[in-house]
């Protein structure tokens, strides 16, 4: 059995830079995750397989990057979510839709019971993603949350402070 908790699907090797930020949080989190191209119109009975070994593994979420029509949250959706499996889905843009309108509107627009979380749009919705699955897994059991929040905390820390952001006084 394998020791993840976290799928990350994309459906194609074009959406693999997308990924950068979303495999750096879980890393940093120390969330175990495994990355796979699969495409929902291309590998149907692949992507099926893909969400039963998920399920067998012990996967808890599943990250789906996706553009073009999107249709990738909302194919592994009904496979996940028999097996409890949480989908979230980061649209992407493409070249007929550079701002991604298309694939927001596709992972927000399914059908009652097939709902996924739509984490945002481009790379920055991976890390996105990624905070929200560690949220979802600390408050779970399936992570401690004070050692989730340290470490995010430390991540943060790390990273030096936006121009132009300033904060008010301290609250007492």
């Amino acid at each position: 059995m394998n020791e993840r908790l976290v799928d990350i699907i994309v459906g194609s090797k074009t959406d693999l830079p997308y990924t950068e930020a979303c495999k750096e949080v879980l890393g940093k989190l120390a969330i175990p995750w495994e990355l796979s191209i699969l495409s929902a119109h291309r590998h149907p009975k692949g992507l099926e397989e893909r969400v039963k070994d998920a399920f067998l593994s012990g996967v808890k979420a599943i990250i789906c990057f996706a553009g073009w029509s999107a249709a990738l949250p909302g194919a592994v959706a009904p496979f996940a979510k028999a097996k409890g499996i949480m989908v979230i889905g980061v649209a992407l843009p493409s070249t007929e839709f550079p701002d991604a309108m298309d694939a927001l509107l596709a992972m927000t627009r399914l059908p009652p019971g097939l709902g996924v979380v739509c984490a945002g749009i481009g790379a920055g919705a991976g890390t996105n993603a990624a905070l929200f699955v560690a949220e979802a897994l600390a408050g779970g059991g399936f992570l401690p949350m004070d050692k989730l929040m340290l470490r995010y905390k430390e991540m943060n820390e790390a990273k030096p402070p936006l121009p132009g952001l300033e904060s008010g006084p301290k609250a007492e």
